[in-house]
């Protein structure tokens, strides 16, 4: 369903984890396979299990109704405000759509700094402008992000409409924030 990857990173992301790295796939039968390599966060310090139920408890609630991934990042920022780790990252982001390199879908690759709720805000984006997620490979290195998506529009094709792609460069940029740059490949 639309959305269940967003649902799926704001339910983890709530709890505090790290995605460090994450493989996407999306079947044509209607069925995901996302695999998400994350570190706990330092606090609160909770047990393996505590951050596991806490997680279903979450997930019940999303899929329930009664909350959003949003409110749950938002009750997380609220309660634990990110605390500087290190330096403030440097340089900026760059977003590349590649229109070219494959035959059924646009390559998106987001270069920038990582910072908490990324991954949400991306697919969110995404959400907001129709994109649909075929697969993705995600990773984190010190403070930078490199993601790549092979992503289609709503109705399934290639996103090649020159406005639109830099209207969702925009966006892009838009929801991370300033600094960021944008290039089309074709």
């Amino acid at each position: 369903r639309m959305g269940f990857l967003r649902d799926s990173i704001g339910c983890i992301s709530s709890e505090g984890y790290n995605i460090l790295s994450a493989h996407i796939f999306s079947m044509p039968e209607g069925k995901v396979l996302d695999i998400f390599y994350m570190e706990p966060p330092p606090y609160p310090a909770l047990s393996a299990e505590k951050r596991l139920s806490n997680l279903n408890v979450k997930w019940d609630g999303i899929k329930s109704g009664a909350t959003t991934a949003d409110a749950l990042i938002a009750e997380r920022l609220r309660l634990y405000p990110p605390r500087r780790l290190r330096p403030a990252p440097h340089g900026e982001t760059e977003v590349t759509i590649d229109t070219v390199s494959s035959t059924t879908a646009s390559i998106i690759e987001i270069r920038t700094a990582d910072t908490f709720g990324l991954l949400h805000r991306i697919v969110q984006c995404f959400i907001k402008n129709g994109v649909n997620i075929l697969s993705g490979r995600l990773s984190t290195r010190v403070d930078r992000a490199n993601d790549v998506f092979y992503v289609t529009d709503a109705e399934g094709g290639k996103i090649e409409d020159e406005e639109k792609t830099k209207s969702l460069i925009e966006e892009i940029k838009v929801a991370l924030g300033e600094n960021a740059v944008g290039s089309m490949g074709s």
